[in-house]
């Protein structure tokens, strides 16, 4: 149930009565139904910060006695006491009383007050609950009505809205003779006019100047005349016919000694008193009764019509600024509203030849606080505004209905609040001719074809100000659609999504420029559900991040969702008809190496035998370690470098030890001191980054730079092994390889720093994921204490040269310098 809202100026207290029928059942009674008070000083909200509510009473028999209501001994006392929760913003209270205050019966009295956290009362006022006749009834510095409804009661023998009706005719007899005055104010001007009409007529008989004067200066009295004529009518424009009484006319004089616009009526004679520019004139009896003043503001405050403002008055004040309008008028503009100041912004075309303005507030007299204006075109749409704040100011025109706009050809030309989505107002319909990716606001580009054009549908609320729930719908030229709404605290804009119904593909042409502007530069950033073709050089394709060709091609990322998820795949297929493809796996969700088919070429793979010893660079898994009783033991002779050496009939060299890191490598026996004291090797490889990630973390991987200050990190101490390894054998060919172990942390940020380096020093680098042994179920699921068996070795031979010999074919330029 909903209550409504109560003001109480806490500076001066006006008599309140308030039928809380539709809020109570006053025959069954009723308790904890918010009532909301509003606290005002003057028409400002009162501040209510350290204070709450208070509410003492007494519930039983009472009557009024010397203007105060006096309960019987017998009453019972009731108080609430409101915490923090019942305060809320622009001074408002919500006050939740006990069964008690709601007497079937009686009366319950007391004061409603505000208190600090000490205690110390603020402000109080007189508050009482009360049935009369069957409608509840709460009072609020008014205790005489308690008698007078009784009085009236009686006389209407108990029938309540009898005596409602009762004290209505009271008012209608007052309002009557009101009306009555007024028909004698109007016939009593009437008088006047005929009397004013008399003397221009004598005026206009008189040739008292041709009997004194020269022929020539009759012509000269005639322009007087005009003038003279002109003077009175404009004197008679400005009568005010809201006459205001005096006693007499001393009291007129000392009130406007330089006169006023108003008849003034001296009550004593009845007369009408005006200002001709010096002095004061008696122009007769012009009323029978005189209206009081209080009835005078009654007439004041009346919505009336004012004028109707052609081209030429429209430029003038008030009536060029609608903020200048005065109070309870209405003015219908002949003329294109829009050049009006402060009138409502990008109209609709063709309804702004005409408007009618409707300006509206309790008092014309007032500071302008509440004032409302409204605005209806001569296409009927409809504005409307609030003055209101501190200080006080003009809200935005708003519109309830959906508005469209005129139709944006060229965005870059778009006017605020169109130029930009989030800005746009709610319940407006607007058509954008090309190019909403270029819009502020709109999806992401990647999302959206060049130069698409676009609906715009927003739908929202304007209650005090509070967007949150508006929603934005984009409805694209080629039957796409995207939404979104306003929502959390502060209340934004959501991302833009596709329903989930809108599974198609989008289809994307990506150029040069979209590079540089940063789009489509990482195919782990592809939106999904998405067909990506790249119209780039070989060169500018090497720019790509994650892409798994030298030559450009077209990208599909496919997923069962709108975003980005396990389970989505991508396939690339390059200029030479080379198929790649890869899937997003894992908690947490990681990409998988690129894989492809063979090609020909692929199937005719060079040799690892092309070397005649190799050199292996790494850690237990490049040390055959196995781990038995307890224990973990290096066996070379079963590690996957030498299994390879044996099966190529090359020989083959472990510079590498179980449990060594990069930083290890270069300091222990089997690293840089046996890399210097062997001969040279035709190739190298590098396997080291387990113990790396797993012992030292993200804190030891450094950056790039560190290569070339050599950093006591993975960066500066890899690159301090490779260059060691130039050192001995710069004839050499080295290669490096990434870790089976990869994901969306530690390990993947180390496989990452190898591929930098790789790129840092121009060497090629072997992917183990990307071969299917490093993600089989013989290498996954057959470790023994964290290391592989003496079969899984004997497999990762087979893979490493599977990689070694497929980064031959990959990398044909740097193997082709071998020997040379």
């Amino acid at each position: 149930m909903q209550s409504t809202i109560i003001q109480i100026d806490t500076l001066k207290p006006m008599g309140t009565l308030v039928d809380l029928t539709s809020q109570f059942n006053a025959r069954v009674g009723d308790a904890f139904t918010p009532i909301t008070i509003q606290w005002t000083e003057g028409k400002i909200a009162k501040n209510l910060d350290g204070l709450h509510p208070v509410f003492e009473a007494a519930v039983g028999q009472g009557h009024l006695e010397n203007g105060q209501i006096q309960m019987s001994a017998d009453a019972v006392p009731v108080r609430w006491v409101g915490d923090q929760s019942a305060v809320q913003n622009y001074g408002q209270t919500v006050l939740k009383f006990p069964p008690q205050v709601f007497p079937k019966e009686g009366l319950c009295y007391g004061h409603l007050a505000l208190e600090n956290d000490q205690g110390v009362r603020e402000t109080s006022v007189d508050i009482w609950f009360k049935v009369f006749g069957g409608v509840f009834n709460m009072g609020l510095a008014c205790n005489y009505f308690i008698t007078d409804f009784e009085e009236a009661l009686a006389k209407a023998k108990g029938d309540v809205y009898q005596a409602l009706d009762d004290i209505k005719q009271q008012y209608q007899l007052k309002i009557q003779a009101a009306e009555n005055a007024i028909d004698d104010n109007i016939a009593s001007l009437k008088k006047l006019a005929a009397a004013v009409g008399a003397i221009q007529a004598q005026i206009n008989a008189g040739n008292v100047v041709t009997l004194v004067r020269h022929e020539a200066d009759y012509n000269e009295l005639k322009d007087n005349q005009t003038l003279l004529k002109d003077e009175i009518r404009k004197q008679l424009s400005q009568i005010s016919f809201h006459p205001e009484t005096f006693a007499n006319l001393a009291a007129i004089q000392a009130k406007y000694p330089k006169g006023t616009s108003n008849i003034c009526v001296s009550m004593d004679n009845k007369h009408g008193f005006v200002w001709n520019g010096t002095t004061w004139e008696d122009i007769g009896v012009v009323l029978g009764d005189g209206l009081s003043n209080e009835e005078q503001q009654v007439l004041h405050n009346a919505l009336h019509g004012k004028t109707i403002v052609y081209d030429e008055a429209a430029s003038k004040p008030p009536y060029n600024d609608l903020n200048s309008l005065e109070d309870n008028t209405i003015v219908t503009y002949a003329t294109d509203i829009t050049k009006i100041r402060h009138a409502p912004e990008n109209q609709i075309a063709d309804s702004t030849w005409g408007a009618t303005v409707i300006t509206m507030n309790y008092a014309s007299s007032s500071d302008g606080a509440g004032r409302v204006q409204f605005l209806i075109t001569n296409s009927a749409d409809q504005f409307v505004r609030v003055q209101w704040g501190n200080p006080i100011t003009w809200s935005e025109w708003k519109s309830s209905i959906i508005r469209s706009y005129p139709i944006i050809y060229d965005v870059q030309k778009a006017k605020a609040p169109f130029n930009n989505l989030d800005t746009i107002p709610a319940n407006s319909l607007i058509l954008y001719a090309q190019a909403i990716n270029d819009m502020q606001g709109s999806p992401d580009k990647s999302l959206v074809r060049q130069h698409t054009g676009a609906t715009v549908l927003t739908i929202g609320s304007h209650l005090a100000g509070y967007n949150a729930g508006t929603i934005q719908l984009l409805f694209l030229d080629n039957g796409q659609t995207f939404t979104r709404m306003i929502w959390g605290e502060p209340a934004k804009y959501t991302e833009w999504n596709r329903p989930l119904e809108k599974r198609d593909f989008v289809g994307i042409m990506a150029f040069s420029k979209d590079l540089k502007e940063g789009r489509y530069t990482d195919l782990n950033k592809l939106p999904v559900n998405t067909t990506v073709s790249y119209s780039l050089s070989d060169e500018e394709t090497s720019l790509i991040a994650n892409y798994p060709s030298k030559v450009p091609g077209t990208v599909r990322t496919i997923s069962c969702d709108l975003y980005d998820a396990p389970g989505q795949f991508q396939i690339c297929v390059d200029r030479n008809n080379t198929i790649y493809h890869r899937i997003l796996w894992g908690d947490p969700s990681y990409w998988t190496p690129w894989k492809s088919e063979p090609t020909e070429i692929e199937k005719i793979k060079p040799s690892i035998s092309l070397f005649q010893n190799i050199g292996i660079i790494g850690d237990s898994y490049a040390s055959g370690e196995l781990y038995v009783d307890g224990n973990y033991i290096d066996h070379y002779d079963i590690s996957w470098g030498q299994i390879l050496a044996r099966k190529n009939g090359i020989r083959a060299i472990n510079f590498s030890k179980g449990g060594l890191t990069t930083r290890d490598w270069l300091v222990d026996d089997h690293g840089l001191s046996l890399l210097n004291s062997s001969d040279p090797q035709d190739l190298y490889l590098i396997a080291l980054g387990i113990n790396d990630y797993s012992k030292l973390g993200d804190a030891y991987l450094g950056t790039e730079n560190d290569v070339n200050t050599q950093a006591n990190t993975f960066y500066g101490n890899y690159g301090k092994i490779i260059t060691a390894i130039r050192a001995k054998a710069p004839q050499s060919k080295i290669v490096l390889s990434t870790m089976s172990y990869d994901g969306q942390g530690t390990a993947h940020n180390y496989n990452n720093a190898i591929k930098t380096i790789a790129k840092h020093f121009g060497l090629p680098v072997i992917e183990q994921n990307s071969d299917p042994l490093f993600i089989s179920d013989l290498y996954l699921n057959h470790m023994v204490g964290g290391h592989p068996t003496a079969p899984v070795y004997a497999a990762m031979a087979n893979a490493f040269q599977r990689l070694i010999e497929k980064s031959m074919i990959d990398n044909l330029d740097y193997f082709m310098t071998y020997k040379q």
